[in-house]
């Protein structure tokens, strides 16, 4: 029987973590970030990317080489379907639920999950 934490392991899970639009005179973009969990054994791989599609499309490059946040690799522990992962203070701990991971964060003064699914292989 695997424990839980072997069973996330190769695994990985990603979320939208937010989505925006600008208008410009010439056209304008839609702006989407997400932050992509890989699990290994011990360690966890925590990336995060950005999705512009704009007009015209030169402008995409200028939002994608833009991250705000740097990837990083922390251990993580898992403990009756929460997630605890070390040096990470983007969001709070973790609960691993079927095929997600959901998490709480703050926004805007309002606690909402944002949800971790698993990425198909």
């Amino acid at each position: 029987v695997l424990n839980a934490q072997e069973s996330l392991m190769g695994k990985s899970y990603t979320a939208l973590l937010s989505t925006s639009c600008k208008e410009f005179v010439d056209g304008g973009c839609t702006i989407r970030s997400y932050c992509t969990l890989s699990f290994d054994k011990k360690v966890v791989h925590v990336s995060y990317s950005v999705e512009a599609n704009c007009t015209p499309i030169q402008r995409e490059k200028l939002y994608e080489d833009n991250l705000q946040n740097p990837n990083r690799t922390v251990p993580y522990s898992l403990h009756n379907k929460t997630i605890n992962i070390s040096a990470f203070s983007d969001f709070s701990s973790f609960r691993f639920v079927d095929n997600a991971v959901i998490v709480k964060k703050e926004i805007e003064g309002k606690s909402e999950d944002i949800i971790f699914l698993e990425l198909k292989k």
